[in-house]
């Protein structure tokens, strides 16, 4: 990642290498993500946690998957509750829950669609909470998949597209934060996970 960050920083514009030497940094961080992430899915220890922006988070998510979105002709759509709670969370590991389930959506719309980002104050469990959907136009998932969708290795992409991780590790992460993570989806209708986290550390 290194040597190809010193490559992109020496570019001139419109340089030919510009493409394959973002394309090796960009994978690189994926791959830096993933070991991350494996790191999280079997760590015991408590998870860090501050006071979160939950719209300023899912922005900056959304910055690293704006390439992604327009290379598949995906249009990225937020609709934001600008009075939503703040609430205490690792906003590393929730960006990385938001990226994830972005990148899937667009895997999911080889076609292009929308792709759409949704925040709203809820209450579930008793608590005080946020909300936040990740809703696609893409192609579905059937029930045999939706009952498997969360373990750990389980992927439906072709061998080099997916670990089947990223779910699981996802929704570890959300269990950790005391949140759920849930999904609906017909296939030819579109997929939405939905996020609930609590907006205080005790859920109160």
């Amino acid at each position: 990642m290194g040597f190809a960050q010193s490559c992109v920083n020496r570019l001139t514009p419109n340089d030919p290498l510009e493409l394959p030497v973002k394309s090796i940094e960009r994978e690189a961080n994926r791959v830096k993500i993933l070991v991350q992430g494996l790191l999280a899915f079997s760590r015991t220890s408590k998870v860090e946690i501050e006071q979160c922006d939950i719209n300023q988070m899912i922005d900056k998510a959304l910055a690293l998957v704006e390439v992604n979105a327009k290379m598949n002709s995906v249009e990225l759509v937020r609709e934001f509750d600008r009075d939503i709670p703040q609430a205490v969370v690792n906003s590393y590991q929730m960006q990385e829950v938001i990226i994830n389930l972005c990148n899937n959506a667009i895997d999911a719309m080889p076609k292009g669609g929308a792709l759409t980002l949704r925040t709203a104050r809820v209450r579930f469990d008793g608590k005080d909470g946020v909300e936040i959907q990740v809703r696609d136009t893409g192609t579905g998932i059937p029930p045999e998949v939706k009952a498997r969708i969360f373990e750990p290795f389980f992927t439906t992409k072709e061998v080099g597209r997916g670990t089947g991780l990223g779910l699981s590790i996802s929704h570890e992460i959300i269990e950790k934060h005391g949140g759920t993570l849930s999904l609906e989806s017909k296939p030819g209708r579109g997929t939405t996970f939905t996020i609930r986290i609590p907006s205080s550390r005790d859920g109160g």
